[in-house]
C-alpha cells in the first residue's frame, strides 16, 4: 500500500475504490489538473538539476514533457479555450523557479552537500517490525559530518528542503535548515 491510495481511502472511501479497485485496475482522469502537472513538472527539472543536467537544458525539456503531455492527456480546465494561453504562463512560471533554484537554492546546497542517490526507494522502520519502502526526493551527506539527509520537493515553493524525519533504516540522523537555510537541528534517526 502507497500513500496515495491510503490518502484517497481517508479522503472518500468510494474515491479509493474508483481509483485503484474498480474493474481490477481503477479509474484515472485522463486530463491532469494544473497543479498536478506543474508539481511533477517542477519535481522533475530540481531532479535532473541535481542529476546535473544544465538549466538550458532542463528548461527545454520540461517545456517539451509539458506540451507533449498537455497533448496527449488534457488538462482539466473550467475554461477550455485558454489551454495555449495557460500553458505558456505555467512554463513560464517553471522557468522562473527552476532558474530561480538554480541560481539561489542549489549553489548554497552544492556547497554543503553531496548528493548521493535520487529517487531511491529506502526502508524506513516505523516501529519495530514495521517497515515501510520510502522514495525520497534525494538522499544528500553533509560534507562536514558525513551526515545523511532527506531532500523533499513538495508545495513550499521552495524547491527542495532539507526532510524533517530521519531514515532509522539508513543509521543516520537528517536534517532540517531554518527557512533561510542557515540553522541545522538534528532529528535523532
Amino acid at each position: 500500500i502507497d500513500r496515495s491510495r491510503i490518502q484517497a481511502y481517508q479522503d472518500c472511501k468510494r474515491l479509493r475504490f474508483l481509483n485503484y479497485h474498480w474493474r481490477g485496475r481503477g479509474l484515472e482522469r485522463r486530463a491532469l489538473g494544473l497543479p498536478l502537472l506543474n508539481g511533477q513538472q517542477l519535481h522533475q527539472g530540481l531532479a535532473a538539476l541535481l542529476c546535473g543536467e544544465s538549466i538550458n537544458a532542463t528548461i527545454t525539456t520540461i517545456g517539451t514533457t509539458y506540451r507533449n503531455i498537455v497533448h496527449t492527456r488534457g488538462i482539466h480546465l473550467e475554461d477550455p479555450t485558454a489551454v495555449d494561453f495557460l500553458v505558456a504562463e505555467q512554463l513560464a512560471l517553471l522557468e522562473g523557479l527552476l532558474r530561480a533554484w538554480a541560481a539561489v537554492r542549489f549553489p548554497a546546497l552544492c556547497a554543503e552537500y553531496d548528493v548521493v542517490a535520487i529517487e531511491k526507494e529506502q526502508p524506513w522502520t516505523i516501529t519495530p517490525g514495521l517497515i515501510d519502502m520510502v522514495r525520497c526526493d534525494a538522499l544528500v551527506r553533509r560534507k562536514s559530518d558525513g551526515v545523511n539527509a532527506l531532500l523533499r520537493g513538495g508545495g513550499s515553493g521552495r524547491g527542495f528542503a532539507i526532510g524533517r524525519r530521519a531514515i532509522s533504516a539508513v543509521g543516520h540522523a537528517a536534517v532540517r535548515h531554518g527557512a533561510r537555510g542557515h540553522r541545522a537541528r538534528a532529528a535523532v534517526g
